[in-house]
């Protein structure tokens, strides 16, 4: 039985890799999404296994997420893998502690990471250095980018929890 239960624990892990390593793919793809409504997938997925697995769960998941974002972006090296691993503890331990895991959280904590990360991430690409024009990028590609991650974040919820819920069945 022991035997068992590890093999389903360890499978229901590699999908959950897998899939954050496709959300990843499919968010830096060029052409796949308009330049303007360009969602963080990995957000999306990070927050629904943590709030379907919890925050230790959350937080490994969040560190790998964040680790290929961070191979992605033009900001400080890191900065990513520390707000995705602080993203998926928080995300857990909102859930166990404070809100119930439902769609409508899921649309919130994934549109709230979402625009906190892009907030951040403007701060060290534009804001910092005092370019010109940046505040009008906030709307035209940050808050738009948060909303579309918010709307992505709900399918990843739904396909996460009917991952856990057969995994949960296997095992009995």
């Amino acid at each position: 039985m022991e035997q068992k239960t590890l093999r389903l624990f360890l499978w229901k892990n590699f999908i959950y890799t897998l899939l954050i390593l496709l959300a990843y793919l499919l968010q830096e793809t060029p052409a796949l999404f308009p330049p303007a409504l360009r969602p963080v997938l990995v957000i999306s997925m990070v927050t629904a296994v943590a709030m379907n697995e919890g925050e230790f769960s959350g937080g490994l998941f969040g560190l790998f997420g964040g680790l290929l974002c961070d191979t992605a972006v033009f900001h400080i090296f890191g900065a990513a893998s520390i707000f995705f691993l602080v993203l998926g503890c928080g995300c857990g331990l909102l859930i166990i502690y404070l809100i119930q895991p439902t769609v409508k959280s899921a649309f919130l904590l994934s549109g709230g990471f979402a625009l906190i990360y892009g907030l951040a991430a403007h701060y060290l690409i534009y804001g910092m250095w005092g370019y010109e024009g940046a505040a009008r990028l906030l709307f035209t590609r940050t808050f738009p980018s948060a909303a579309s991650t918010a709307v992505f974040g709900m399918g990843c919820f739904w396909l996460v929890r009917k991952i856990r819920l057969a995994f949960e069945e296997a095992a009995r």
